[in-house]
């Protein structure tokens, strides 16, 4: 999953308004939110890293998970797919605000 790091991004709201207006058309497509945590919840798990990777944007990180468990085969000859509970924790390690007040991420500062 890629992101930005808040310590090099100094253009949240300019960076997301100017992406969502590249992707063009449906107008749906806009700025709404922003999830965000720190690196160093992320890195309490073992099996998660982030990577400053600088891009033509100078703030581009990457989330990296070693390894994806798999979720348990209910069939034996099912097809193995990813758990579920993985992403489900990775997800609970973000916070929302909103694209009309980032003010809890820019607190993070």
């Amino acid at each position: 999953m890629s992101g930005r790091l808040l310590s090099k991004a100094s253009d949240i709201v300019q960076f997301a308004q100017a992406a969502a207006g590249a992707a063009g058309r449906p107008p749906a497509i806009r700025f709404r939110n922003v999830i965000y945590t720190r690196v160093s919840l992320i890195r309490s798990d073992p099996n998660l890293n982030v990577f400053f990777e600088p891009t033509v944007d100078p703030a581009h990180a990457n989330l990296v998970a070693y390894r994806i468990p798999s979720a348990p085969q209910l069939h034996q000859n099912a097809a193995t797919k990813q758990s579920e509970q993985f992403y489900l924790k990775i997800a609970r390690m973000f916070e929302v605000c909103e694209a009309a007040d980032v003010s809890p991420l820019e607190n993070l500062r």
